[in-house]
Parts: structure tokens; sequence; C-alpha cells
């Protein structure tokens, strides 16, 4: 993949899309933990996430023309990779899940919150949001805009490091530091990078980290 040469706007481009996210995912915190689900505290986070989403898919489109476009084929015709994964995915939060009952992973605060504050409304805000909105957005920093800045490389040693670096970075955008669901997010992000270096979809990797955290929701 090629980008701009320039490494120091590269960094100062990722950290601004970072630190994009870190708003959409704190928002997201405080909505939870501390402003609950209400019409204005709502209307203040899609605002935001819109905000966010425009700004980063916007500037990644804009940044496309220096991608080395290897794509080939429809989102469908991976169907069978996708499946997969998806369910090897499944299996690593099925299998955390497993170790958290029966107290051999840490359980983080968000769960014990749900377990006690569980309605129908925070259970669909924590869909959209946790489910979808988040993993979606995590893709591009980890996935799109880190290949291309950081992992252009076209050779297996390049690929399986940025992939790891990938399933890391991912991982800590979770903010999910149980040790358990730390290892579980690294190897699902792992999972988004493969599939995306695959296909050269960033659907495909959107997709997969959307049925992680779909899944880990319906767990909580």
């Amino acid at each position: 993949m090629n980008t701009p040469s320039s490494k120091e706007g590269n960094l100062i481009r990722y950290a601004v899309y970072v630190v994009s996210y870190i708003i959409a995912a704190l928002l997201t915190h405080l909505t939870v933990f501390k402003f609950g689900i209400k019409m204005w505290s709502l209307v203040l986070l899609a605002i935001i996430y819109a905000v966010v989403f425009s700004f980063i898919v916007k500037r990644f489109k804009k940044e496309e023309h220096f991608f080395e476009n290897t794509e080939s084929g429809q989102f469908t015709d991976y169907y069978k990779l996708i499946i997969i994964m998806s369910i090897i995915i499944g299996v690593v939060r099925i299998a955390c899940n497993y170790l958290q009952l029966y107290g051999m992973a840490k359980i983080i605060k968000l769960q014990t919150y749900y377990a006690g504050h569980e309605t129908d409304a925070l259970f669909w805000f924590l869909i959209i949001t946790l489910g979808i909105l988040l993993p979606i957005l995590q893709q591009y920093l980890a996935t799109g805009f880190l290949f291309n800045y950081l992992f252009r490389g076209n050779n297996k040693t390049v690929a399986y490091t940025g992939s790891i670096f990938s399933g890391l970075l991912f991982s800590v955008l979770n903010f999910q530091f149980s040790f358990g669901l730390f290892i579980a997010n690294w190897i699902i992000g792992i999972i988004c990078a493969l599939a995306f270096l695959k296909t050269q979809k960033m659907a495909v990797a959107m997709y997969l980290a959307a049925v992680s955290g779909i899944l880990f929701v319906i767990m909580l």
C-alpha cells in the first residue's frame, strides 16, 4: 500500500483519528454509567457519533487513492471465509465467557453493572454502540489506517506482524482490561486483520468485528 510519505503527518493524522474515537467511546461510557439512557444523552451521543463517523470515513476515502487497490470480487464471494471466521470468533467469545463464569477470568465493571441494571433500553443501546458502531470505528483505526501507515510491505512477515499489532490495538481500543477479555479481543482483532488482508475489503473486517461486539453484549 502507498501512503503520504510524511511520517510526522501520518502520526498526527492518526492521533487525531484516535482522539475522535476516544471521545465517542468516552461519551458512550458516560451515558451508561452516569447520564443514563435519556433523550438528551442519546441525542448528544448521536451527534458525536455522526461527526466522528463523518470525519473518519471521509478521511479514509480521501486517502484511498494513496492505497494500492487490490480489491476483487464481492463481499458475498468470501462467504465461506466469513462463516468460518465468525464461528471462530463465537468460540473465542464462548470460551472467555466460560472462564469468567467459573472464576478463571476477571469480570469487568460493565458486566457487573449490566447484571444489576439490565433493561431492554440498555441492551439495545449496547448492541448499537458496543456491538456495531464502535467496532466499525475500531477497524478503521486498527486495520485500515494502521496497515496503510505502518505495514505496507507485500510479504508474509509484514502481514503477520501487522496482524499481531492490529489485534493488539483492537484489544486496547475495546478498553476491556480483564486479562481474559484482553487476550480474547487480541485474538479476534488478529482474525479481523487477517480477513482484511485476505479479502482486501474493510467491510469484511467490520462485519467480523461487529459479530464479536454483538456476541459480547449478548453474553453480558
